[in-house]
C-alpha cells in the first residue's frame, strides 16, 4: 500500500483531539487541507473513520473539494440523495454513490469508509467497511479546481450548515483508484501505511 503524505490542517475554532478530532455541533469548526489536491486525471481515492452525531437538519461535509468531489452527510428533508454519500462532478454532470441510506446510520456510530474514483473504469464507488456498497458510472471532463477542505464545503466554509459535527479518527488520500483488495485492507489494517520503528535488539552476556 502506498505511504501518506502528511498534509497539514489548519483548523478554524475550538476542537478537541484526544482520541481523535471531535467536532462538536459543527459550529465554527472547520480547516483548510494544505497541499496539492489529487489530479483526478490519475484517479484517487479518498478514506476517512468518522462518526456524526446527527445535530440539526444540514448537509454534514467530512471533506470536500467543492465544485470537484465530496464526501458528506445528508439529512435535509426531500434533499436527495440522503445518508452518507460521495459526490463528484464532471462536466456539467454531478454523480452520487452512497455508502449507507439515512436510516443505517447510527449517530455517534464510527464508520470506515473510502470513495474511490477510477478514471480508466470511468467509475465511482463507495466502500463502507471495506465492502462495496454502490458503484456509479460517470464520464465527461475531469475537475481540477478548488482547495481541499476538511468538516465544510468550499463553496461557503465559513456556513455552519455544512459543517460536520462529530468525530474524526483519521483521513487519507490517495492519488490513485485503490482495487477492492486494498481497500479491505486498510479497513482491517488501518495503520499499516506507515512504517514501523526499526527493532531494538538487546543481547545478554553473561559474566
Amino acid at each position: 500500500m502506498d505511504a501518506v503524505t502528511s498534509r497539514l490542517i489548519d483548523m478554524t475554532g475550538p476542537v478537541h483531539t484526544r482520541g481523535g478530532l471531535i467536532l462538536q455541533n459543527g459550529l465554527g469548526r472547520y480547516g483548510s487541507i494544505q497541499g496539492r489536491p489529487p489530479d483526478p486525471s490519475n484517479g484517487f481515492t479518498i478514506a476517512a473513520r468518522a462518526s456524526n452525531d446527527g445535530s440539526g437538519t444540514r448537509q454534514h461535509n467530512l471533506v470536500s473539494r467543492w465544485p470537484a468531489w465530496g464526501i458528506y452527510f445528508n439529512n435535509v428533508p426531500n434533499v436527495f440523495p440522503q445518508g452518507l454519500c460521495g459526490k463528484m462532478t464532471l462536466g456539467s454532470n454531478e454523480w452520487s454513490v452512497i455508502f449507507a441510506p439515512l436510516s443505517q446510520v447510527t449517530p455517534g456510530t464510527m464508520m470506515s469508509l473510502a470513495m474511490v474514483y477510477d478514471l480508466i473504469t470511468e467509475s465511482l464507488l463507495a466502500y463502507l467497511s471495506g465492502q462495496l456498497q454502490e458503484l456509479a458510472g460517470c464520464y465527461g471532463t475531469v475537475p481540477n479546481q478548488g482547495d481541499m477542505w476538511l468538516a465544510t464545503d468550499g463553496r461557503d466554509f465559513s456556513n455552519s450548515l455544512y459543517h460536520w459535527a462529530g468525530q474524526v479518527d483519521y483521513l487519507y488520500i490517495y492519488e490513485r483508484a485503490l482495487i477492492e483488495s486494498e481497500v479491505n485492507w486498510l479497513y482491517r489494517e488501518p495503520y499499516d501505511i506507515f512504517q514501523a520503528p526499526e527493532p531494538v535488539r538487546f543481547y545478554s552476556i553473561p559474566q
